[in-house]
């Protein structure tokens, strides 16, 4: 943990990425369910794709962005 962080208040960044997540998800559900009416699929297929496609890219950033380089 940084020096400019104290530990009260540590809790607010997860929770921001708590949120983030949760918008990007539900946005991509009913983004993909939209698509599934307007191309008139029988099966749910955007509503399934969209969404694992968000998780698997916040993850991928997460990581990327919490990656501690040494130089």
């Amino acid at each position: 943990m940084k020096n400019d962080q104290s530990p009260n208040t540590a809790w607010a960044k997860y929770l921001g990425l708590g949120g983030q997540i949760f918008g990007t998800v539900l946005l991509m559900l009913l983004l993909g369910k939209k698509m599934d009416q307007w191309l008139g699929f029988s099966t749910s297929l955007f509503i399934w794709i969209l969404p694992l496609f968000s998780i698997i890219l916040i993850l991928v950033k997460t990581v990327f962005d919490t990656n501690n380089k040494k130089q």
